[in-house]
């Protein structure tokens, strides 16, 4: 008998590599030298993307998240920016740890448009802890100076809380797909 354990959890450990890869992206992206303003827009569509890919498309309402996700990105942002000034250098994983939970309580909020069970305070608790604690490695990027692992920082921290906030939407979703259609959770 084969054990349906085994093809999930590589499932999920490809998932999080594919996460991974797009917070490293993200990174890039938020990195470049460029005068492009507009540019900033772009860090958050590789995971807005990917996750519509995986789970979100299943759903009816699954497009109505996409700039939602992309909002929760600027919330966080401005909150990890803003929260980093006020604590000062020699304090920088708070503002991290805050500005994660918010994305990933926002991104779940987000996602609950097209799965309402993530509505419950059991998944809403749990994606604010993946997400605050998965962003603390931001702060060590923040910290890091001219440290020349500064942009190794930089691309883990993305990479880290994607994969983790990523991966943990995909199971949560995955998991009520198979229990109750998307489009009947909402009852």
């Amino acid at each position: 008998m084969e054990s349906k354990f085994v093809p999930a959890a590589l499932r999920s450990a490809g998932v999080a590599l594919l996460f991974a890869a797009c917070g490293a992206l993200s990174s890039y992206i938020m990195s470049t030298d460029s005068d492009a303003r507009w540019l900033v827009l772009a860090v958050p569509l590789p995971f807005v993307f990917l996750s519509f890919l995986l789970f979100l498309r299943h759903t009816p309402k699954g497009l109505l998240a996409l700039p939602l996700n992309v909002a929760v990105w600027f919330a966080a942002y401005r909150i990890a920016g803003d929260m980093a000034v006020y604590a000062g250098d020699d304090r920088p994983f708070l503002p991290m740890l805050l500005a994660g939970t918010v994305g990933g309580l926002g991104v779940t909020l987000a996602a609950a448009i097209g799965y309402r069970r993530l509505l419950s305070a059991k998944y809403l608790i749990a994606a604010a802890i993946i997400g605050g604690v998965s962003a603390v490695p931001f702060g060590l990027w923040l910290r890091s100076g001219s440290d020349p692992l500064q942009a190794i920082y930089f691309r883990s921290a993305f990479a880290i809380w994607q994969a983790a906030v990523g991966t943990f939407l995909y199971v949560v979703c995955n998991e009520f797909k198979k229990a109750i259609p998307p489009e009947s959770s909402a009852h």
